[in-house]
C-alpha cells in the first residue's frame, strides 16, 4: 500500500520489470546453450574431416574405432568410438587393444636397428650369412639379398596370399621358420630395382634377427621396443598366449548390421613378426612419440626413394614425404600416417577390415606431391606400357592367386592422341615412364613404369603408394573368363563321360557274352577323378579363396596330378594296344586329344603342379 501511495504507477512498473527479468533470463539460457555449442564445434580443419569421416563410417562400415591425431606434437583428437564388442555393448577407448596387421613390422625396424648398434647383425650382409643352410635351400632364392633389402620391400618378393592368418591355435605354424617354408614367394624381380612392401620380406628379416639373437622374435621386440617404452598393452597374439580385452572383430552384412567373425573375430598371424601384433592408440601414441625424439635412430625413418613417387623407410612405406602403412587382418583394419618433422600423425583402428576409416590418415597427413615438368626428351613408345597388370601383393602360383589376378587387374591400353589410359587416369608421359594427368598443366607425378634389363616393365608405382606387376594375356579378364568356361565345361564333361562309360560297361556285352576290357574304361574313369579334383579346387577357391587353408588346395592339386598322370598312361596303354590289334576305338581317340587339352587349361590356371 505504502508503495502504490509512493509510486502511483507501481503495477505497470512492477510488470515492465517482470518482463525484463524474463527477458534477461531468456538471453542468459541462450548463451549458456551456445557456448557449449560454440566449444563442440570442431574449428581445426583436421577435426572437421575425422569428424565427418566418423559419422559416414561408424556403425555402418565399422562397429567401433579408436582415433589418434597428433598436431605439433599434441593431440587434438584421442578417442575411442562406437563398441568394441556389440553383443557386451563395451565401449572402445584408447585403451581397447586390435589387430595391427602390417603396422607390426615397424617393430621389426626397430629391433634390427638396435642389434645392428650392437654389432651381432649387419643390415647390408647377404642373410645367407645368418641363416642355416637347410633353411636357405628351402627359400631357393633367385638372388642374395641383405636386412636392409628386406626391410625396404626391395627384395624383389612378390605376393603371398595363403596360409596368412589362423583363426585357431591348432591351425598355426610350429615356428616361425616353418611358417616362411611353407610358401615362399617368388622373386619377381632383382634386388633395389623396384618397391614393393613384403610382409613374408618382413618376416623373414625378424627371423634372421632371431637366429642371430638365439631366441624368439617375441622376446627381441618385449626387450628393445615393448619394455622400454612402457607398451604394456602391446604384444605379439601368439599360440598359448591370451590378448585380454581384445576388441571383437566384424564383417559388415548391410543396413548397419555386422556379423561376428569366428573366434570373435580375432586371429593369429601366421607371419607374425610382420602382422600379428595386437596394440592400443595409448600404446601407439608411446610409439609415435618415441619416433618424433631425438632418441630414434635417425635410420628407422631415412626414406630410399625408388623412382619419383614412392619410397620406403626400414619401418614404413613413403608416400609425397610422408610416412604411411595400412594393415588389415581377417577383422580387424589399421592405418597411420605421420611426418616426423612436423610431429603431425593420424592413427586408425577399427575392428573390421574394410571400411572407408582406414583412408583417413592419409587424408589428414597429406605431404607435398611430386612433380616432374615435361622435357619430351627420351620418351618411351606407349607400346611398351600396353598389357594387363595386377596389384603386386598378389600371386600367380596357385589357382586362387591366379582367380584373384584375373577378377582384379587392370589394363594400360595407348589412346590415338598419345596418351595411356591406366587405372581410370588418361595419363601424358612427362619423362622416360613417368606419367601425369593428361588434362591440365598439372605437373603432379600420378604413374611411373620401371624397366628391368631387358627393356621390359618390371612393376608400376602409382602416386597413391599401390604397385602393379605386369600379368600374362591369358589372365585378363575376358580371356580368363572364357579359360575358366572352358574348364569348367571340360571337367564336366569328363566328369559324365566317366560316369556314363562305367554304366556302359556294367551293362553292355560284347557278343560273346563277357565285358569290354577295363582297359578301355580306366582312362575314362581316372580322367573322371581328376575332374572332380579339379571342380572341387574351383569351385572352393571361387567361392571362400584363401578362407581356406593352403593344406587344402595342396591335397586336391595333388590328387589331380597323380590322377591326371594315372589317365595319361592309361590312355597310352588303350591307345596303343587298340591301334596293333587295328582295332582303334575311336572313342579312345578323341577323348584322349581332348583329355591333353584339358591337362592345357588345368596347367594354366594352376590346378595341377608345375
Amino acid at each position: 500500500m505504502m508503495l502504490r501511495k509512493i509510486f502511483p504507477s507501481f503495477p505497470r512498473w512492477e510488470v515492465e520489470m517482470k518482463r525484463i527479468y524474463i527477458l534477461f533470463l531468456a538471453v542468459l539460457l541462450i548463451l549458456g546453450a551456445a557456448f557449449p555449442a560454440a566449444a563442440a564445434t570442431p574449428t581445426d580443419p583436421m577435426v572437421a574431416t575425422a569428424q565427418q569421416a566418423l559419422d559416414a563410417a561408424l556403425g555402418a562400415e565399422t562397429p567401433g574405432a579408436a582415433v589418434l591425431v597428433l598436431k605439433n606434437g599434441a593431440p587434438i583428437i584421442y578417442e575411442g568410438f562406437g563398441y568394441a564388442d556389440l553383443v557386451g555393448r563395451t565401449p572402445v577407448t584408447v585403451d581397447t587393444p586390435f589387430e595391427l596387421g602390417e603396422l607390426s613390422s615397424a617393430f621389426v625396424a626397430v629391433v634390427a636397428l638396435a642389434l645392428t648398434e650392437e654389432g651381432r647383425v649387419d643390415l647390408d650382409a647377404d642373410i645367407a650369412t645368418y641363416l642355416p643352410a637347410d633353411f636357405m635351400k628351402k627359400l631357393d632364392l633367385a638372388y642374395a639379398v641383405t636386412l636392409r633389402q628386406l626391410l625396404l620391400g626391395r627384395a624383389g618378393l612378390g605376393g603371398r596370399i595363403h596360409d596368412l592368418y589362423f583363426a585357431s591355435e591348432s591351425q598355426c605354424f610350429k615356428d616361425l621358420a616353418e611358417a616362411l617354408a611353407a610358401d615362399v614367394p617368388d622373386q619377381i624381380a632383382p634386388p633395389d630395382t623396384c618397391a614393393v612392401y613384403s610382409a613374408f620380406g618382413v618376416a623373414l628379416a625378424a627371423h634372421v634377427l632371431s637366429t642371430v639373437a638365439a631366441c624368439p622374435f617375441e622376446e627381441l621386440a618385449q626387450q628393445y621396443v615393448f619394455a622400454p617404452l612402457q607398451m604394456n598393452a602391446t604384444a605379439y597374439h601368439l599360440p598359448g598366449t591370451e590378448q585380454s580385452g581384445l576388441a571383437c572383430g566384424y564383417t559388415p552384412i548391410g543396413n548397419r548390421h555386422f556379423r561376428e567373425g569366428a573366434e570373435r573375430g580375432n586371429s593369429y598371424s601366421g607371419l607374425y613378426p610382420a602382422t600379428g601384433a595386437v596394440s592400443t592408440a595409448a600404446d601407439l601414441l608411446k610409439f609415435l612419440t618415441y619416433l618424433f625424439s631425438d632418441s630414434a635412430p635417425k635410420a628407422l625413418l631415412e626414406v630410399v626413394k625408388s623412382g619419383a613417387v614412392s619410397g620406403s623407410s626400414l619401418a614404413f612405406d613413403s608416400q609425397n614425404g610422408i610416412a604411411c602403412r595400412v594393415g588389415r587382418t581377417r577383422f580387424h583394419g589399421a592405418a597411420l600416417s605421420f611426418n616426423a618433422r612436423e610431429k603431425t600423425a593420424a592413427l586408425v583402428l577399427t575392428n573390421t577390415a574394410e571400411n572407408s576409416l582406414l583412408s583417413l590418415p592419409a587424408t589428414l597427413c597429406t605431404g607435398t606431391a611430386v612433380r616432374v615438368p615435361g622435357t619430351g626428351d627420351g620418351l618411351y613408345e606407349l607400346s611398351l606400357f600396353e598389357g594387363v597388370y595386377a596389384p603386386a601383393t598378389g600371386e600367380n602360383r596357385t589357382f586362387v592367386g591366379r582367380f584373384q589376378t584375373a577378377n582384379g587387374n587392370c589394363k594400360a591400353e595407348a589412346n590415338a592422341d598419345g596418351t595411356l589410359q591406366f587405372l581410370d587416369m588418361r595419363l601424358k608421359q612427362v619423362a622416360p615412364g613417368i606419367f601425369t594427368l593428361a588434362e591440365g598443366d598439372d605437373a603432379t607425378v600420378k604413374v611411373q613404369f620401371f624397366l628391368n634389363d631387358a627393356g621390359e616393365v618390371a612393376v608400376a608405382t602409382a602416386a597413391d603408394g599401390r604397385s602393379f606387376l605386369p600379368v600374362p594375356f591369358y589372365l585378363s579378364y575376358s580371356v580368363a573368363t572364357i579359360l575358366l568356361a572352358l574348364l569348367m565345361l571340360c571337367s564336366l564333361w569328363f566328369l559324365l563321360f566317366g560316369i556314363g562309360v562305367v554304366v556302359h560297361w556294367r551293362h553292355h556285352r560284347e557278343p560273346n557274352g563277357k565285358r569290354r576290357s577295363v582297359q578301355y574304361i580306366l582312362p575314362h574313369v581316372l580322367a573322371a577323378l581328376e575332374a572332380l579334383a579339379a571342380v572341387l579346387a574351383v569351385c572352393v577357391g571361387g567361392y571362400l579363396g584363401t578362407a581356406v587353408y593352403a593344406p587344402f588346395y595342396t591335397t586336391l592339386s595333388v590328387l589331380a596330378l597323380l590322377f591326371g598322370t594315372a589317365a595319361s598312361i592309361t590312355y597310352v596303354v588303350a591307345f596303343l594296344r587298340s591301334f596293333f590289334r587295328r582295332a582303334l576305338h575311336h572313342r579312345i581317340a578323341y577323348s584322349a586329344i581332348f583329355f591333353v587339352l584339358y591337362q592345357v587349361l588345368l596347367r594354366l590356371w594352376a590346378l595341377i603342379p608345375l
